[in-house]
C-alpha cells in the first residue's frame, strides 16, 4: 500500500509582480502543480497554508511535514472495502469525497454504494426520486461520506499541533489556483518578508 509524504512549497513573497502588496497588506496566488519527473501535475481541490517566516522560522513544522504519512485516497477507500465503482469515480473527478460533483442519476445505477443510499434516501424523502437523488450522500456510510477528509484533518491538526497559519486557501478545479487575500505584511519599507506555503 503507498504512503505518501506530504507536499512542501516555499514562497518567497517579493515585491516585484508576484504579490501585489499595500503598505499594510499583500495577496498572493499559488498555483496548484507539482512537477513529478518531467510531468506537470495539477493539484486540484487541495488546501495551502500560508505561515510568516521561512524554512528557519519554521523547522519544527517543517520536520514535523517530514516526519509525517499519510495513506492516499485510493488505499483509504479500498481499507473500508468500497467497491471498486466508487474508486473510479472518485478517481475520474479526481475527489477525495462524494461531496466533490454531483452525483448522477447514471453514477447512482453503476456505484453500489450510491445505489443502496438512492434507496435508502428514496424511502426516506417519500418516494420523490430528484430529492432522493440529491440528498443521497446523507444515507451514506460515514466513513465514505466523509472518513477521508475526518482522516487527513485529524493529521493536519497533529502537524500543526497548535502552530495557527496566517490563512489557508483551497486551490479549484478549474484555475488550480490558492489565492491568499489581504495578507498582514510587516516588513518595513524597502524590504521583503517570507512566507511559507
Amino acid at each position: 500500500m503507498p504512503v505518501f509524504r506530504w507536499i512542501l512549497a516555499l514562497v518567497l513573497l517579493i515585491p516585484a509582480g508576484t504579490v501585489v502588496l499595500t503598505a499594510q497588506s499583500g495577496s498572493l496566488e499559488v498555483s496548484g502543480r507539482v512537477k513529478i519527473g518531467t510531468k506537470s501535475e495539477k493539484i486540484t481541490r487541495k488546501r495551502f497554508y500560508l505561515f510568516r517566516g521561512g524554512l528557519d522560522a519554521n523547522k519544527a513544522l517543517v520536520e514535523k511535514m517530514k516526519a509525517t504519512s499519510t495513506t492516499s485516497r485510493d488505499c483509504f477507500y479500498c481499507q473500508l472495502k468500497a467497491s471498486p465503482a466508487l474508486i473510479e469515480w472518485l478517481k475520474a473527478g479526481d475527489c477525495e469525497s462524494p461531496y466533490c460533483r454531483d452525483i448522477s442519476k447514471e453514477d447512482s445505477e453503476k456505484v453500489p454504494e450510491f445505489q443502496a443510499a438512492y434507496q435508502k434516501s428514496l424511502t426516506q424523502y417519500k418516494n420523490k426520486p430528484d430529492v432522493a437523488q440529491k440528498w443521497l450522500t446523507t444515507n451514506l456510510a460515514p466513513d465514505l461520506r466523509d472518513g477521508f477528509y475526518r482522516q487527513r484533518k485529524s493529521a493536519t491538526d497533529t502537524i500543526l499541533g497548535g502552530v495557527k497559519p496566517i490563512q489557508s486557501s483551497m486551490t479549484d478545479s478549474v484555475t488550480v489556483v490558492a489565492i491568499f487575500i489581504d495578507i498582514p505584511v510587516k516588513a518595513e519599507a524597502g524590504k521583503t518578508e517570507t512566507f511559507m506555503v
